[in-house]
């Protein structure tokens, strides 16, 4: 019994760790576009006969962006789900008398 606990445990530590690691993507993947987005802007306000081309690039460069947060928020939330169907909360109540 109490091998079971330890294993289930030791899942639960797993399952945590990739939870954080998934979050902390949508991060970096967020901070990334924005500081690429920043430079991109930056740029084309330098230069004004390359300001179309970065402007549709640094567009291009979002929607990327923000289909991999996507990704990553998905699957943060799947991830949840299953630590949470693993783990239920006892906290001794009961909901019949």
């Amino acid at each position: 019994m109490q091998d079971f606990t330890e294993a289930k445990k030791q899942k639960l530590d797993h399952l945590q760790s990739i939870i954080t690691r998934v979050e902390g993507n949508t991060f970096h993947i967020k901070s990334l576009c924005i500081t690429i987005i920043s430079a991109a802007i930056a740029f084309a306000a330098t230069n004004a006969t390359a300001a179309t081309i970065v402007l549709t690039a640094a567009i291009f460069v979002v929607v990327i962006f923000w289909s991999l947060d996507a990704n990553y928020l998905r699957t943060g939330r799947q991830l949840r789900k299953v630590y949470e169907e693993s783990a239920p909360i006892d906290i001794g109540l009961s909901l019949s008398n």
